[in-house]
């Protein structure tokens, strides 16, 4: 199984009309000075995710926690009131089957590893919630073969949750433009898919009473080179008018376009009456040094995030007020 290293950042929307981060924390830590607000904000999180059990999903099979964080010396976990950023590692993995393992020098060596037993593995996370903001940012690094970054941002629905005043946050997916235009500076156009119901009578070929049937009729047209995405407007106009049962293409009711990059291979496809809505996937190989077992070098995936929300997400996400503090 793959076990490729990459980062998904996230845009944090907190469940709330008028608060921002800083009244959240207020709503909190009601008798805290505000000078102390966002270390009670960090021991409230260190405290949540270093319980004596693990932060669990049941139904998905996955669990995370961190070690050793009461000691500021050895926690994994640390954060930076001035930069409103908590970050460091935590560790999680799937549980739920029962499995041997064994060493690869010595076959002999078995152990049996029940259904309780989980295998983890390590992550690196960035969250980013600016006092003068009700919008944050997470970085969760993860692999391509595993990840819990589902049960982890859970648990950040949950602790950046007050109620009544601060519901459930949303968490949507997001990537920096910057990739993007990676991504399609790089890419092609590979294939296009059309869809649509049609009604096909007499499939009997009699000439008894026709009947109608309904198919979902898909046409898929690969280019093995791959075209232009500049061209794309032209290429949609000339597929369009070509016809199946007697109707266009672009008639169809439903059609995608997939862009591949041409040096990752990794397509992605949308919708063919939208923009380029592509969210490219950040593989960290080529960006971070990757140790011997897939694992990235943790102290250079923490520079290469706080460059990303320094040099890229900050300035193009929030107004000079909101970065004023920084």
């Amino acid at each position: 199984m793959a076990h490729n290293p990459k980062l998904e950042i996230f845009k944090i929307h907190l469940g709330t009309e008028h608060g921002t981060f800083r009244t959240l924390r207020e709503q909190l830590f009601p008798k805290i000075e505000s000078t102390d607000l966002f270390n009670q904000f960090f021991i409230r999180f260190i405290t949540d995710i270093d319980k004596p059990d693990f932060v669990k999903n049941t139904r998905l099979q996955k669990g995370l926690t961190a070690y050793n964080t009461s000691n500021s010396e050895t926690s994994p976990i640390s954060f930076s009131s001035d930069n409103y950023i908590i970050e460091g590692t935590f560790d999680g993995g799937k549980f739920g089957s029962i499995r041997t393992k064994s060493s690869v020098n010595n076959k002999q060596e078995l152990e049996s590893l029940s259904e309780d037993k989980i295998v983890m593995d390590k992550y690196y996370f960035l969250l980013y919630a600016p006092d003068t903001s009700k919008k944050g940012f997470l970085f969760v690094q993860n692999y391509s073969g595993d990840n819990v970054t589902d049960v982890f941002k859970g648990f950040i629905e949950k602790f950046l949750t007050a109620k009544p005043v601060f519901k459930k946050p949303i968490i949507e997916k997001y990537v920096p433009p910057i990739f993007v235009k990676e991504f399609l500076e790089g890419s092609v156009l590979k294939k296009f898919n059309y869809s649509e119901t049609m009604l096909i009578p007499n499939l009997s070929g009699t000439l008894e009473a026709e009947t109608n049937h309904e198919f979902v009729v898909r046409i898929e047209l690969e280019s093995k080179s791959g075209l232009p995405n500049n061209s794309l407007n032209k290429i949609l106009a000339s597929l369009g008018i070509k016809k199946f049962n007697n109707k266009q293409l672009q008639e169809f009711h439903k059609g995608k376009v997939h862009v591949q990059n041409v040096s990752t291979k990794k397509s992605h496809p949308f919708e063919m009456n939208n923009e380029f809505d592509v969210k490219p996937v950040i593989f960290l190989d080529g960006r971070v040094n990757i140790g011997q077992g897939g694992r990235p070098d943790f102290d250079e995936l923490k520079k290469y995030c706080r460059t990303i929300l320094t040099s890229e997400i900050i300035p193009s996400e929030y107004t000079i007020n909101a970065i004023h503090e920084h």
